[in-house]
């Protein structure tokens, strides 16, 4: 229905709203400066609270419950499931690894967590990368916004290009009618 799905991060809420900004639903609440989202096939979220270190799970209708699935990463911002719906990928701003999880799909929860890839800078150094968000391509290759470039890596973790930009970036998507677009 063209609604949107947003991390309310003053609020602590993850709601629906119109595209004119109605509150349609709230799906889980209580949340500390919720910040990245992605939804799976069955209606489940994964939900990044970066300042509490977490990753939430929010269960499909009718139950919707909210799950603490990790609290190992210094940082958790971006995260995206797999093409497959068997992976979940999560960026930590504080470091320069994304991780990379198991998921049951019965029931949602991840396991066997592991570096997936290691990011580096272009033209700006610092302790922190700054990850943040992702997308992936019909290729499973993975975008990553971080710092001043934009890297992408195959599906097996190896770099594979990066896209330097003058300014700190912090999001991907892939649009326009065909998906062949990338905005970032």
């Amino acid at each position: 229905d063209l609604n949107l799905i947003v991390c309310e991060f003053q609020t602590g809420g993850v709601t629906e709203r119109s595209i004119t900004g109605t509150l349609l639903d709230t799906y889980a609440s209580g949340f500390i400066n919720p910040n990245d989202i992605c939804l799976d096939k069955k209606g489940g979220m994964y939900v990044t609270t970066p300042n509490r270190g977490e990753v939430y799970y929010i269960s499909p209708a009718p139950s919707r419950t909210k799950t603490l699935i990790d609290d190992s990463i210094d940082f958790p911002n971006g995260v995206i499931i797999s093409n497959d719906g068997t992976t979940l990928y999560v960026s930590d701003s504080d470091n320069y690894d994304i991780y990379k999880f198991d998921i049951d799909l019965s029931t949602g929860l991840i396991s066997n967590k592991a570096v997936f890839a290691t990011l580096t800078d272009i033209g700006d150094t610092g302790s922190r990368s700054l990850a943040d968000g992702m997308a992936l391509d019909t290729n499973g290759n993975l975008y990553v916004a971080a710092r001043k470039s934009l890297q992408i890596f195959d599906a097996s973790g190896a770099k594979i290009n990066s896209i330097p930009f003058t300014e700190n970036i912090t999001n991907c998507t892939f649009g326009e009618s065909d998906l062949s677009t990338l905005f970032v």
